[in-house]
């Protein structure tokens, strides 16, 4: 990374790629003193860093960051009793940040999804590219707590393509992705993810 980091928040994004936010530099829990507000994301492919713009808000202990089903990421949260003086208020602000591919082109759109399929099952959905479609991947809802994502799992589908279609496989079983809700994104060939809808897998 660019520099040390600990209590970060690291988010999983539909392009493959994990996002890196606050933290501090050095220290830990209430001994951090020293935010970080460059942004990173990691790009698991080519197994590189590369820094992003800057948040705005310290975020040290006690802080969270969650993907949205636009494709942006809320970041919020700072507790006012474990900090170092200098940082010992509650942090009331939150932020949406807009990584990279939200910039990359056309988002890709969806519609007809159900709410809910279950295991190693056919699921078609509408959308007038079919072309376009790069990847298609299923996104746990998050669930963070003390820099540390308990649910967090990210699943790419199968998919074929068909006239003005995609018919998309779920996962074989549980022991790939459990069951409960996770946020269905279609990606672009370009990266970049449309709107996300919510599916039960069951």
């Amino acid at each position: 990374m660019a520099q040390p980091r600990v209590m970060a928040d690291a988010v999983l994004l539909p392009n493959g790629k994990v996002l890196v936010v606050g933290g501090s530099a050095k220290g830990k829990a209430d001994l951090a003193g020293d935010p970080v507000f460059q942004v990173q994301w990691f790009d698991p492919a080519t197994r590189a860093w590369t820094t992003l713009c800057s948040t705005r808000v310290p975020r040290l202990y006690h802080s969270t960051a969650l993907l949205l089903p636009d494709g942006r990421v809320l970041i919020a949260g700072k507790d006012g009793a474990f900090q170092p003086p200098a940082y010992k208020y509650p942090e009331l602000r939150a932020e949406t940040y807009s990584p990279p591919y939200l910039f990359a082109g056309p988002r890709p759109v969806f519609s007809g999804a159900p709410a809910a399929a279950g295991y190693g099952a056919a699921v078609t959905v509408q959308t007038p590219d079919p072309a376009a479609i790069g990847s298609v991947a299923l996104i746990r809802a998050g669930s963070v707590t003390h820099s540390f994502n308990a649910d967090q799992r990210m699943v790419g589908l199968t998919f074929t393509r068909g006239a003005g279609t995609i018919t998309l496989r779920t996962p074989p079983n549980p022991c790939i992705a459990p069951r409960g809700y996770y946020l269905l994104f279609l990606v672009s060939t370009a990266g970049v993810p449309s709107m996300a809808t919510f599916l039960r897998l069951q």
